[in-house]
């Protein structure tokens, strides 16, 4: 198989900075928003990682280094 003939994948990163938001439509609302993105693109979207960062503030620098997917990345 060449490469323009491989399938184009995403693994989708879906994030929100307040646990209240987990009660409400945000979770939802960007899992529809991605693969709607996916299909206009011709990507698959690959869920087997599960990238999710939910009610982790990004503007709250201190809870990075031990908090969710991206804190793993940060450095002081």
């Amino acid at each position: 198989m060449n490469s323009s003939s491989k399938s184009k994948v995403i693994y989708p990163y879906v994030r929100f900075s307040k646990d209240t938001q987990a009660k409400g439509d945000s979770l939802r609302r960007q899992t529809e928003k991605i693969n709607e993105y996916a299909v206009l693109k011709g990507y698959t979207v690959d869920n087997q990682l599960k990238l999710e960062d939910l009610g982790k503030s990004a503007y709250l620098a201190s809870i990075w280094p031990k908090a969710g997917l991206w804190g793993g990345f940060w450095r002081p």
